[in-house]
């Protein structure tokens, strides 16, 4: 192993570095270790211009589902030349920019999809009820509440079989758990509600829809196909557009790449003004 000591002018140093740095086995050293206080010198101490770029090309391949896809290219000479004619900035961020659109259209599509798919869900325990959801939760003199309830509270409330202020209509059925309603008039509701509450009652909060649950449910099942199509069609544009700018993507990260480790080697250096 050798000792290399090296001085000159700063307008240099990029290019001290390239050629005698990084393709080589290199351990750079603090250079003010070996040089004392009194001669002035200071470390070189300069914000990285190739941080945000190598962020926002990272951040492409994650916004195209393809962390880690970036083409394992050796930066040539050609690269450099064209990245040291194109503002790479601007370039980058035009490509973040498209695929920041189209990722937001993404999400609210598959969101809006997730919600309904929890609806439907929700809804779905309660098909058999062959009435106008809308008109039942309209009632003026009578208060609905759904919800759940586990097989031995469903069995306890046997005990309340001959209650004169409430009616349980049972629904869906699961290993685990009983799915239904029960209503009770206005000014007994709230007797009901201690009644329930000590069977451990889950109540759900069931959204206001016209028709019967049964139509509800077809036609949320509808507007996610339509979503999940949507979703599919936004898919397809992101892995077209990352694949037509692939290869220049990568070139771009690989000369970046390469920059960064010449600047950050730039630390090491001790400069007097």
């Amino acid at each position: 192993m050798l000792l290399v000591r090296a001085s000159g002018p700063l307008r240099v140093l990029d290019e001290y570095i390239n050629a005698v740095c990084l393709d080589q086995n290199y351990d750079p050293e603090n250079a003010l270790e070996y040089l004392s206080d009194s001669f002035g010198y200071e470390r070189l101490n300069e914000p990285n211009p190739y941080d945000a770029a190598i962020s926002a090309i990272e951040e492409l391949s994650s916004f195209a589902g393809k962390s880690g896809d970036l083409e394992d290219i050796s930066p040539t000479a050609a690269m450099k030349n064209r990245l040291s004619d194109t503002d790479y900035t601007a370039v980058v961020g035009n490509m973040k920019t498209h695929l920041e659109e189209l990722y937001r259209a993404r999400k609210e599509a598959s969101d809006e999809a997730e919600a309904i798919a929890a609806k439907i869900d929700q809804f779905s325990h309660f098909r058999d009820l062959e009435v106008d959801l809308e008109e039942l939760l309209a009632c003026r003199f009578v208060k609905v509440r759904f919800g759940k309830m586990t097989k031995g509270a469903y069995a306890r409330l046997e005990a309340y079989s001959d209650h004169p202020y409430f009616y349980f209509h049972r629904c869906e059925t699961t290993d685990t758990e009983v799915f239904g309603l029960y209503c009770a008039p206005v000014d007994r509701i709230e007797q009901a509600d201690r009644v329930f509450a000590a069977l451990f009652f889950d109540r759900l909060r069931i959204e206001t829809e016209g028709g019967t649950i049964a139509d509800i449910v077809d036609s949320l099942g509808r507007q996610k196909e339509e979503l999940d199509a949507r979703v599919e069609v936004i898919d397809k544009e992101i892995l077209g557009y990352w694949n037509e700018n692939r290869t220049r993507i990568s070139e771009l990260y690989a000369v970046l790449i390469r920059l960064d480790r010449a600047f950050s080697l730039r630390k090491y250096a001790a400069v007097r003004h």
